[in-house]
């Protein structure tokens, strides 16, 4: 995810959960797998079920199953909401006898998946969008099962990696503006930044450098709205909106999720087309651990992911980035309030 803080706009919430079949050690030694649980579907063959958040699929494993089972490393990317993705996931798998080390900030989304096939980490979590359009380089998904069934083929050919559960909650880009900009020129949706000049002209994006050769990005943006003459700005993940407050930028790629976004101060743009594609997430785990982790593994992962709604994500958010919470103490009230013990 190219960016600053978060994902999307507030648009309606498609309430999809994956189910996926874990791999088992059977499955590695080139033996037929076992069939996929109730609720569950194998995401190479036909994608996410819709299904509900409290699907019985996501229910929290007993006891400390992970005890004596290997080491894990989890990865996260370069931002606050990755990092405090990274600590539910770490402080749930740790509750239930798991043994995590949580290598926060490894970078960006091309980053990540180099540590990731590298072999450097064996878990992250990633939106899906991500990985359909910046690494399979595949067209914006038409809907959320098509991109988690881009996503999962990905993972599975090219990384030896499974999906798990697809969280409530997706974060999205979304062009943002200063309100006074969007009042002076009526800017509401992304192909209104063409009132500005021809094509974009006149026009700055603030973003970070992935941005600028992403179909959903720049070139999404030409493509798609003949917006050809934008001018990019690279930043950091933490600089997009002080980039509009500054002046140094009209337009800025923040996130659905981001915590600025409910001052008031600032307007994001619809995206008709949705080139922006679908940005639920999942941790990307290699099947090589699912398969030593055993089930417990996923199931603990999965509960996390099923209680992450939109409203619990921008509540946490909120904490963090504008409350100055920290993010491992904000996981830790989050998970004991919704029954870990």
């Amino acid at each position: 995810m190219s960016g600053a803080v978060a994902r999307g706009k507030g648009r309606t919430v498609t309430w999809l959960v994956v189910a996926l079949l874990l791999v088992t050690v059977a499955a590695a030694c080139g033996t037929s797998p076992a069939p996929p649980p109730s609720g569950a579907v194998r995401a190479d063959v036909v994608g996410p079920p819709q299904i509900t958040a409290n699907s019985a699929t996501a229910a929290l494993p007993a006891g400390t199953p992970g005890a004596g089972k290997p080491a894990v490393v989890i990865g996260t990317k370069d931002f606050s909401e990755q990092f405090l993705l990274g600590d539910l996931y770490t402080l749930a798998l740790r509750a239930k006898g798991f043994t995590v080390n949580l290598d926060q900030n490894v970078g960006d989304t091309e980053i990540i998946d180099s540590a990731f096939a590298a072999n450097q980490i064996s878990m992250y979590p990633e939106y899906l969008g991500e990985i359909a359009s910046g690494l399979a380089k595949a067209p914006a998904g038409a809907s959320a099962l098509e991109t988690y069934q881009q996503a999962a083929q990905f993972e599975q050919s090219q990384r030896s990696a499974t999906l798990l559960l697809q969280t409530p909650y997706q974060n999205t880009d979304v062009l943002v503006v200063r309100r006074d900009l969007a009042d002076r020129y009526g800017l509401r949706s992304v192909p209104d930044l063409a009132k500005i000049g021809p094509g974009g002209e006149g026009v700055r994006v603030a973003a970070q450098p992935p941005f600028r050769t992403r179909q959903n990005g720049l070139v999404g943006m030409a493509q798609v709205y003949g917006l050809n003459n934008v001018q990019f700005l690279a930043v950091g993940p933490d600089e997009t909106y002080g980039a509009l407050e500054a002046g140094q930028a009209q337009v800025a790629d923040g996130f659905s999720t981001d915590a600025q976004l409910t001052s008031g101060d600032f307007v994001e743009l619809d995206d008709p087309q949705n080139i922006f594609g679908f940005q639920y997430v999942a941790p990307v785990v290699k099947q090589a651990t699912l398969a030593a982790e055993g089930p417990a593994f996923a199931e603990t992962c999965n509960w996390v992911s099923a209680q992450l709604t939109v409203s619990e994500i921008r509540a946490m958010n909120q904490q963090i980035q504008l409350g100055g919470a920290d993010e491992a103490t904000v996981a830790a009230q989050f998970l004991a309030r919704h029954g870990l013990r």
